[in-house]
């Protein structure tokens, strides 16, 4: 992929989501003052329940859906400015992880259901949308790690084709439950535990890949860049699992910062050495 393909890809991307953002704010605005809705949601989370940062809140889970696309879209516009005379491969797939990232508010659909008539099927599909788009993300950001390791290809688009088929294929075998609503506003049962250990996983080896471009490239910045992603993986873990406004401050602190500084050691990579 060209650098003009990838900033054209880009552009389109920071409009959809854009558009995206901009529903995830008006739904989640009226869910929010619409107080039922989320009342109604009794749960509870494991540990320090009775302190109110770590307390079980769902309006916790809202903002933090509500920050999803609104971070994809701040980063994509972000990584447009930063990138755009730039050839930096592990880049095209980064911008495949944040872009996948915005899809996290296909939640709130799951909060009509209290309320309305969603078809069964219907539950089902949109369920599996969100892990293809968070199956999407990990191995994009896996393939990230793979480029950064002296993997060199012309042909990224067609890598990003197949990272995005392989987390189809997954998500069509994955078992889901159309049943109840769980505190993350997802539906989901113990048969998808293998998946998320799988995304761990992978997440981990994505970090563990870079910390390997450093030993094998001999620098400094793609040391910080390892340490940073580690710091973004994180935070996208709280964010996309909130449960609590202390998860929420987390994962919007290390997701942002993260980011910002791992794009700053790959830019900083490309520019100088």
């Amino acid at each position: 992929m060209t650098i003009a393909g990838r900033n054209k890809a880009q552009l389109i991307a920071i409009a959809l989501m854009i558009f995206i953002s901009a529903f995830s704010l008006i739904f989640g605005v009226m869910f929010f003052f619409t107080g039922n809705i989320l009342t109604n949601l009794d749960f509870k989370n494991i540990f320090f329940q009775n302190f109110f940062l770590t307390a079980y809140s769902a309006n916790s889970v809202l903002f933090g859906i509500i920050a999803c696309p609104i971070l994809s879209m701040v980063f994509l516009v972000f990584i447009y400015n930063m990138f755009k005379k730039t050839h930096a491969v592990e880049i095209s797939f980064f911008v495949a992880f944040v872009f996948s990232l915005g899809f996290e508010s296909l939640r709130l659909i799951f909060l009509e259901f209290n309320f309305s008539n969603i078809v069964v099927e219907n539950i089902s599909l949109i369920l599996r949308l969100i892990y293809f788009f968070r199956l999407s993300a990990i191995f994009s950001l896996f393939v990230s790690s793979v480029f950064a390791i002296k993997l060199m290809s012309r042909q990224t688009s067609y890598v990003i084709f197949s990272v995005f088929f392989i987390a189809f294929l997954l998500t069509v075998s994955m078992p889901v439950s159309n049943f109840q609503v769980n505190k993350f506003f997802l539906f989901g049962s113990a048969n998808s535990n293998p998946y998320r250990f799988m995304l761990l996983l992978t997440s981990l080896l994505s970090c563990l890949n870079y910390f390997i471009a450093y030993t094998l490239k001999h620098s400094k910045v793609y040391l910080k860049a390892a340490i940073n992603l580690t710091v973004l993986i994180a935070g996208y873990w709280f964010l996309i699992y909130t449960s609590s406004y202390l998860f929420l401050a987390l994962g919007l602190l290390l997701f942002t910062f993260g980011s910002i500084f791992f794009l700053l050691s790959i830019h900083t990579y490309h520019l100088w050495e």
